[in-house]
């Protein structure tokens, strides 16, 4: 699978990416209300959102510095 370099802003959410060679998917707008981390972060800290996916368990909540570059497939 090609791998485009792209900055994590631009991310839709819902879409995957790939960040330290693990997975994640940035979190929707109806799962930021309910995720661990929104009261931790807010808004004004420039946080993102996003759930690890790894291939076995739960996804896990984490966050993400909005000035890091990610990966995602590239699409054809």
């Amino acid at each position: 699978m090609p791998l485009t370099d792209i900055h994590i802003l631009d991310v839709q959410p819902g879409q995957a990416f790939y960040y330290a060679g693990r997975s994640y998917v940035l979190a929707l707008d109806d799962e930021k209300a309910k995720h661990p981390a929104l009261q931790l972060v807010g808004t004004e800290r420039r946080q993102l959102l996003a759930y690890h996916t790894p291939e076995r368990g739960d996804r896990v909540p984490v966050s993400f510095s909005t000035q890091v570059r990610v990966f995602v497939e590239r699409r054809k």
